[in-house]
């Protein structure tokens, strides 16, 4: 064996690759994060414009005229519609911001102990 061989332990060198392979691991968890809180964004965003077109079409369908029962028909259904959206937005938006505080916390706590 060399001298330099024998400065490092080889069973030093396990724990290394070991620390690489983990922060392999963590780098791609933060880029699928970052692509499933950008997906996120993007569902709330369309569920936010669905609801303002059936909003909308609910304050025409209430403006026209015509008969009441259709009316009431149509208006029931917009509304049944617009709560349902409603709901897949809320939950889209409370998914998001979960997942948004989870990338703050993961940025403060990866940063955490680190000295400059």
């Amino acid at each position: 064996m060399s001298p330099i061989e024998n400065a490092i332990p080889p069973m030093v060198e396990a724990p290394i690759e070991n620390a690489i392979e983990l922060r392999k691991k963590q780098d791609r968890s933060r880029v699928l994060f970052g692509i499933q809180l950008e997906v996120t964004s993007l569902l709330l965003e369309a569920e936010r414009r669905k609801l303002n077109v059936l909003q909308k079409e609910l304050q025409v369908a209430l403006e026209e005229g015509g008969s009441i029962k259709a009316k009431e028909h149509q208006k029931q259904e917009l509304l049944v519609a617009i709560a349902r959206i409603q709901t897949q937005h809320d939950h889209l938006d409370k998914e998001y911001r979960e997942q948004a505080l989870g990338v703050l916390l993961s940025v403060n706590h990866r940063g955490f102990g680190k000295v400059n």
